[in-house]
Formats: C-alpha cells, sequence, structure tokens
C-alpha cells in the first residue's frame, strides 16, 4: 500500500505543478484519485495466474522508469518554476532525535529483516514456484 501512496502522491504534485495547484487541492491532484486510479489499472494484472501472461508488464515497467526519467529531469533542469533549495548538506547530517527519527528508523528495520527472511521463507517452502 506504501508503493500506492509514494505513486499517488508523487502522480498528484507532478499534474498539480502542470496546473498551479497544490497537492489535494483539485480532485485530479489528490491522493485518493490516483489510488483509485492504479487500483483500477491493477485489478487485471492482479487476477492473472500464469506468469506468461505477464510478459508485457515488463515492457510498460521499463517505459514507465524511461518516462519518470525523462520527467523528473525536465522538473529539474528544464521547468523555470523549479527553485533549487539550499544546497548545505550540514544540516542532513546531524541526527535530530524527534518523533519521526524514531518512526523512520522503524521502518527501515522492518523492511531490513524483510528483505532478509525473503531467502529462507522461499528454501523452506515445499513446491518451490514463482
Amino acid at each position: 500500500m506504501i508503493y500506492f501512496i509514494v505513486f499517488s502522491d508523487t502522480t498528484g504534485q507532478l499534474v498539480g505543478s502542470f496546473n498551479d495547484h497544490a497537492l489535494g487541492e483539485i480532485w485530479y491532484s489528490s491522493r485518493y484519485f490516483y489510488v483509485l486510479l492504479l487500483g483500477a489499472a491493477l485489478a487485471p494484472v492482479i487476477l492473472k495466474k500464469d506468469l506468461a501472461e505477464l510478459e508485457w508488464l515488463s515492457i510498460v515497467l521499463f517505459v514507465s522508469i524511461g518516462l519518470f526519467i525523462v520527467v523528473n529531469f525536465w522538473e529539474l533542469v528544464i521547468d523555470p518554476k523549479f527553485v533549487p533549495v539550499n544546497t548545505s548538506t550540514k544540516e542532513y547530517f546531524e541526527p535530530k532525535m524527534t518523533i519521526k527519527f524514531i518512526s523512520s528508523l522503524s521502518i527501515i528495520l522492518v523492511a531490513y529483516s524483510y528483505q532478509q527472511n525473503v531467502f529462507p521463507v522461499f528454501s523452506s517452502l515445499q513446491v518451490k514456484t514463482n
């Protein structure tokens, strides 16, 4: 679900930046619109039974990554509305003990533990399939 949120926030801000709207200011720049749109687009993919039917998905993935890179390049280099922020990195290397730091630390540890357990879980399966 976190991927849905990241996708919808990024897309909402991107679409809103083209029309000078903030995230969630209008219906087509809201998080909920793009979560529903992505869920509807992924419903047929989720219902597929065989991996052979998903060959086209890898093509869509690489095209999406390419478009993402092109749009980000455009936003950072060509877009006249983009104003660079302070490039001093001093503030990023000083940890601040806030609730955000603690919650982000727990998310990183959970992600790391999931990554470390993927192979042992797969190895313990009796029938190993993709």
